[in-house]
């Protein structure tokens, strides 16, 4: 019986993908992925403020009190990792499988080399607040925070080197396409870019005088960032000039990432989950439900998670879109 249900349903399946009857999605047979929310239960009520997501399904998530948690199914189950803190975290990034790094409050750094099995201290490159962190692959990493700290590795985070820049200034979040391109963005409407990755940064005019607070590089010449009140700047030039967006949003965007220069996602206020199909000429809302802030994200062409307050976790399911 079952195996005349699963043959009665053979076009459904390759609609979707389904590499059997009640699988999951066989991706490499999609001509067209299709991408849809919903929600997961992260077992936990802290709020959650970043995410890291690999393409094998594996998934980070940092927040308050020390808070890490972990999946292995593109956000569908969590477990909770032992940080070794009871401080903020504020960002998270996995260069491999093994390989992360996690950062906050007052200079925290945490790294761990088998998969968040074991968190140990790392080398910090500041005292103050570290907002977000990105790991390229397991030597190269940048990392900002309050009172312009920007900071860059090539040997995995054993030595830190520190970009001067005389200006006070917090910064909230950075974006690198590859090692040598990319973006940070931080208060009174600051977005400066690199070439030479993060020696040396060259500011932009953006015409804003509002905190910037996300920061997304699609590749090395596409990049987003958004901020309070909404404010959101696209720029198809490598950050050398910046175009004003609108996406509906009125509340802060704390969050931007996209598969494609096409298909992208921000996160904010109030539970904001707006999607664009035609590189943010439109935006529709695509969360799942009613949700308090929605923090952080992160996407790829396999899946995806959104993490905000009160412990709240949004998934991304990803199938092949039908054929017409």
């Amino acid at each position: 019986m079952l195996r005349n249900v699963c043959f009665g349903l053979g076009l459904l399946l390759l609609w979707t993908g389904l590499s059997d009857c009640g699988g999951e999605p066989d991706l490499s047979k999609c001509k067209k992925r299709a991408y849809t929310w919903e929600a997961a239960s992260s077992g936990s009520s802290v709020d959650l403020h970043a995410v890291s997501v690999l393409k094998t399904g594996l998934v980070w998530a940092v927040g308050a009190k020390g808070t890490i948690l972990h999946s292995s199914d593109f956000g569908k189950s969590w477990k909770a990792q032992t940080s070794g803190v009871t401080g903020t975290l504020y960002g998270v990034s996995f260069a491999d499988t093994k390989t992360g790094w996690a950062v906050g409050e007052s200079g925290i750094v945490r790294k761990t080399m088998d998969g968040g099995v074991t968190w140990r201290e790392g080398s910090s490159p500041a005292t103050d607040t570290l907002r977000s962190v990105l790991f390229l692959d397991d030597s190269n990493g940048f990392v900002v925070g309050d009172k312009f700290t920007i900071s860059r590795t090539s040997n995995g985070g054993r030595i830190w080197l520190a970009t001067s820049a005389g200006n006070p200034i917090n910064l909230t979040a950075l974006s690198f396409a590859d090692t040598q391109n990319g973006f940070i963005v931080g208060d009174k409407g600051f977005i400066a870019f690199s070439r030479d990755g993060a020696q040396t940064f060259t500011t932009s005019v953006t015409g804003e005088d509002r905190r910037f607070l996300a920061a997304h590089s699609i590749d090395r010449s596409h990049g987003w960032a958004g901020g309070v009140g909404g404010i959101l700047r696209y720029t198809e030039d490598a950050g050398s000039s910046w175009q004003k967006k609108t996406s509906g949003a009125t509340g802060d965007i704390f969050g931007i990432a996209f598969v494609s220069t096409e298909r992208g996602w921000l996160v904010g206020q109030s539970g904001n989950l707006l999607g664009t199909t035609n590189s943010g000429s439109q935006w529709s809302y695509e969360a799942p439900g009613d949700y308090p802030d929605l923090l952080g994200i992160s996407v790829n062409t396999n899946g995806g998670v959104v993490v905000g307050k009160k412990g709240t976790i949004l998934r991304l399911k990803v199938t092949c879109a039908p054929s017409l």
